[in-house]
C-alpha cells in the first residue's frame, strides 16, 4: 500500500535510489510515491539526467548531500560525468531539490562511512517538514 518511505543512499547507492526513481516516473500513477530521498555523495550527472520527473516521485524532501572534497569522485568519474556536473561535489541547483554541502564534515569519499550519523542528524529527517505536494 501506500506507506511513507523514505530512501537514503550513498555513492552508487544513490544512483539506484535515483534510478529507481526514474523507473517510477515512468508512470505518472506514482508520483509522490516517496515521503523522502537521500542522496550522498552521489556520481549522478547534473545534466544529463531528468531531475525535476525524479523530484515529482517524492512528496517530501529530496536532498543532495555533496562535498566539494571528495576527489575519489572528481577523479573516478572524471572523465565521463565531471564535465557534465555531479551531484556529488556540487549543488543541483533545481527547484524543490535541498543541497547540503557537508565539506566541513567529510574528509573525502570513504570518510562518508565515519560521518553517516552525523550527516544525518544534520538533516533532522525525524522532524515533520511540510510535503512540497503539487509545488513543482
Amino acid at each position: 500500500g501506500f506507506r511513507p518511505v523514505t530512501l537514503v543512499g550513498f555513492s552508487l547507492g544513490a544512483r539506484v535510489v535515483f534510478k529507481c526513481l526514474q523507473a517510477l516516473a515512468e508512470t505518472e500513477k506514482n508520483s509522490e510515491i516517496v515521503e523522502r530521498a537521500v542522496l550522498i555523495g552521489a556520481p549522478i550527472s547534473i545534466n544529463n539526467e531528468n531531475w525535476r520527473d525524479v523530484r515529482k516521485m517524492v512528496a517530501g524532501r529530496f536532498i543532495n548531500v555533496y562535498a566539494t572534497n571528495d576527489w575519489t569522485l572528481g577523479v573516478a568519474f572524471r572523465a565521463s560525468l565531471l564535465s557534465q556536473g555531479l551531484a556529488g561535489i556540487q549543488p543541483v541547483c533545481i527547484p524543490g531539490i535541498q543541497d547540503v554541502d557537508v565539506t566541513d564534515m567529510v574528509e573525502g569519499h570513504s570518510s562518508y562511512l565515519w560521518k553517516t550519523q552525523q550527516i544525518l542528524e544534520k538533516l533532522e529527517l525525524d522532524n515533520s517538514y511540510p510535503v512540497f505536494r503539487n509545488a513543482l
